[in-house]
């Protein structure tokens, strides 16, 4: 919220001047408030003031002339993202409303309804919902940017039916493919032994049993290639749906030096006892 010593500062895109002062009006009864109204006569004035300078919030006429305010949301959105939009019109009508939601509008305020206090407390909460929204999509990127970067393979599925839902880029370097093309592929075909290994791994997940670095399981890249890995994993909510985030280890080269050192050990000793 960018509210200054001038108060907040609202764009307000309307071919009809007599609303303007009654707005502005409004606006300046409510009490301990302060409100800066721009006013803009069409979207043409209204994209210009967008381009120049930065609003708490617009409000738009539903009707502007012979074009619909609503038509234009998506172009002052692309040069206000962090703004909330409102629509004004002239009339209620539950599909105008629906319409001017669907939109992308924060809320649609009949004219005539207004008072001071409804049209002041419409603004605050639209700025506020807009604010919480605009911190949960920074929050998402922030969190889509760690899980895309990390360094071990990460992949996300589906807890019912065991899809992949996300994959980053070490999951794709890891099992030789595309990390998009793992998108919507079974997690079990990830698993050497499907019928044994995947099933225990189901019954683990299913029983609460602690699926940790203590276990070694083994997978199998796209070209073939048997992978010793750990699995690290946990519940969370992907996109609405029930998933669990798998965090992947890759252990092949650590698990072959141990047998080779084990080999080489075996040999020593056979060695010594034929001697």
């Amino acid at each position: 919220m960018m509210m200054s010593a001038l108060g907040l500062s609202v764009l307000m895109i309307d071919d009809d001047e007599d609303d303007v002062l009654i707005v502005r009006e409004l606006l300046n009864d409510v009490p301990g408030e302060r409100y800066q109204i721009v006013w803009a006569a069409t979207i043409d004035e209204g994209l210009e003031q967008l381009s120049t300078r930065s609003f708490d919030a617009t409000l738009v006429d539903y009707r502007l002339g012979n074009v619909l305010g609503t038509d234009y949301l998506d172009a002052i959105s692309d040069l206000a993202p962090a703004m909330p939009i409102m629509v004004l019109t002239g009339q209620g009508d539950y599909n105008t409303d629906q319409y001017a939601l669907d939109s992308g509008a924060a809320d649609y305020l009949v004219k005539q309804d207004l008072t001071g206090d409804t049209l002041h407390r419409a603004i605050r909460y639209a700025i506020e919902r807009h604010s919480a929204y605009d911190i949960l999509v920074r929050r998402e990127h922030y969190y889509r940017h760690l899980f895309d970067s990390h360094p071990s393979a990460c992949l996300v599925y589906d807890r019912f039916d065991q899809r992949i839902l996300a994959a980053n880029n070490a999951a794709g370097a890891l099992y030789k493919q595309d990390r998009q093309s793992l998108i919507g592929q079974p997690l079990s075909q990830l698993f050497a032994r499907p019928s044994t290994d995947f099933e225990v791994f189901l019954s683990m997940q299913d029983a609460g049993s602690d699926i940790s670095r203590a276990t070694v399981w083994t997978h199998r890249s796209f070209n073939g290639d048997e992978l010793e890995v750990e699995l690290l994993q946990t519940a969370l909510d992907y996109q609405g749906q029930a998933a669990r985030l798998l965090v992947v280890s890759d252990r092949t080269a650590q698990v072959q030096a141990d047998r080779d050192a084990r080999e080489s050990e075996r040999a020593l000793l056979q060695l010594l006892s034929d001697s």
